[in-house]
């Protein structure tokens, strides 16, 4: 792991670019490709040609899909 990979995981806000929310999903990037281009999925940016998720905008989206279980 680099330096800068380092600094990433632990500057904030935290943003995931699309191999690692494709992995964290296990979906391949064509599908959050996909997603975009038809307005599904977490909200995203660019940021010098790069896309990057937002670990704010992941979690609330994957609290949003959420089913079943129990809230405590």
């Amino acid at each position: 792991m680099s330096q800068h990979d380092e600094y990433r995981r632990t500057s904030d806000p935290f943003m995931l670019r699309e191999r690692e929310l494709a992995t964290r999903w296990d979906v391949s990037q064509r599908t959050l490709q996909r997603w975009r281009s038809t307005r599904r999925g977490p909200p995203w940016v660019m940021i010098e040609g790069t896309v990057r998720y937002p670990i704010e905008e992941i979690l609330a989206f994957e609290r949003a899909a959420k089913h079943g279980g129990c809230n405590w």
